[in-house]
C-alpha cells in the first residue's frame, strides 16, 4: 500500500468543531463545612420521605459523597 493511498483516507483539515474537551477539563466541585451540613440535613429529609435517591440526582451528588461527610 502507498502513501498516497493513505493520505486519500486520512484527513489532517481541522475540525469544524472545538469538541467536548476543548477547553480542557472542568475543575471539581469543592464544598464548604456549612454547605455539607445543608446538604446532609436536607439528604436526612429527603430520606424519610422515600426521595433520597431522587435529591441526590437533583443536586447532583454521589452517595459516596454523603457518606464521606
Amino acid at each position: 500500500m502507498s502513501s498516497s493511498s493513505l493520505s486519500a483516507v486520512r484527513d489532517d483539515s481541522p475540525m469544524s468543531s472545538p469538541g467536548p474537551r476543548a477547553g480542557g477539563p472542568t475543575s471539581r466541585r469543592s464544598f464548604t463545612p456549612a454547605q455539607k451540613l445543608a446538604y446532609l440535613a436536607a439528604y436526612d429529609a429527603a430520606i424519610k420521605n422515600n426521595e433520597g435517591d431522587a435529591y441526590l440526582r437533583t443536586e447532583g451528588l454521589y452517595s459516596s459523597q454523603i457518606t464521606e461527610w
